[in-house]
């Protein structure tokens, strides 16, 4: 996060309004929503394994990727991840490395805890870049990925009170600059704003409500111009 560069977001959410999809357990029996999906992060137990392991998975059930350090890993994907946890020189796996049978059954085992949807409403997102999984483990565990007919978009997974810093930083960990009526009103709470890592978040505030104003001088110009014609008859 501490790394991203804010003129670097595209502005595809400064308009963006949160959307009605009701209580998301309702939706997948719902006409019209077949294709209706949820990412979220999750866990697994492995019998004999004493830790538990993160995972994405879709609909809070089916393991789509083992999270490790924000990355994620398909069942394919082991040789991937082991190979820099291996000492080649005879020392075998470093402390705590998942083996290939772990991750073979981690697949094939029912997920714990899967942070799906509990909002009545989506923030829409013009893209994921075709791989929800990605996206869901840059947003998790505050937020996950939901997908259905409208489109693609985010969803919270929990929390009570104002979450305006995390939906933001969410919008900035998947490139976009965040909505403005968002961006607008970032509640004080707590201690936010001061780190390196909130600095970034209120940069990308501003840029949305500084290209948002821009765009609105722009419209409000234009019509100026138009308006002077019309009162001269052109």
């Amino acid at each position: 996060m501490n790394t991203v560069n804010v003129n670097d977001l595209l502005p595809g959410a400064l308009s963006v309004q949160p959307v009605h999809i009701g209580v998301w357990d309702d939706i997948l029996s719902e006409d019209g929503y077949d294709e209706a999906a949820s990412y979220s992060s999750g866990w697994v137990d492995v019998p004999g394994r004493d830790e538990s392991i993160p995972v994405i998975a879709r609909d809070g059930g089916l393991v789509q990727a083992i999270l490790i350090d924000g990355k994620t890993y398909t069942r394919d994907e082991y040789a991937d991840y082991i190979e820099p946890l291996t000492d080649h020189d005879g020392g075998g796996l470093a402390e705590n490395a998942i083996t290939e049978d772990e991750w073979t059954r981690a697949f094939d085992s029912d997920v714990d805890g899967a942070d799906e949807p509990t909002s009545s409403y989506y923030f829409p997102l013009p893209s994921v870049e075709n791989d929800p999984v990605a996206a869901a483990a840059k947003v998790a565990p505050s937020l996950c990925v939901v997908q259905n007919p409208h489109g693609w978009g985010i969803a919270l997974t929990g929390g009570n009170q104002n979450m305006s810093w995390e939906i933001v930083e969410a919008f900035v960990r998947l490139g976009f600059l965040p909505p403005v009526y968002i961006a607008q009103s970032m509640p004080s709470v707590g201690g936010r704003g001061k780190s390196d890592h909130d600095k970034i978040i209120v940069a990308a505030c501003l840029a949305a409500l500084d290209r948002y104003a821009r765009l609105m001088e722009y419209a409000r110009d234009k019509l100026a111009i138009q308006a002077d014609g019309w009162a001269k008859g052109f």
